[in-house]
């Protein structure tokens, strides 16, 4: 997939495989437009490729949850992680020789 900045043209190809699991059962959309609950989806992907418009690359690997949760009156999606990374809990996304934690 490739992803353009339509301002500077600069662009990413991400090239691997990526898998989103919905771990609770449940529509997300539901949640967030009327229905009162939680669903959570699961994102993984290992050692996928980006390429940048430079031509360089990386490598990186991607375990996090997302939850879109409704209570009736408050609507939320909560990004996190219970993946561990060699000594680092709640590793989101990181590089293999380089640990990078987005939360």
């Amino acid at each position: 997939m490739k992803v353009t900045n339509t301002k500077t043209s600069d662009y990413v190809v991400l090239s691997g495989t990526h898998t989103i699991t919905n771990v609770t059962g449940g529509l997300a959309w539901k949640i967030m437009q009327s229905t009162t609950g939680t669903v959570t989806h699961r994102h993984e992907a290992k050692d996928f490729t980006i390429t940048f418009s430079d031509g360089t690359t990386r490598q990186w690997s991607v375990n996090r949850l997302r939850t879109f949760a409704n209570n009736g009156t408050v609507k939320t999606v909560t990004v996190s992680s219970d993946h561990k990374e060699g000594t680092t809990s709640n590793a989101d996304s990181w590089e293999p020789t380089e640990m990078v934690l987005i939360l």
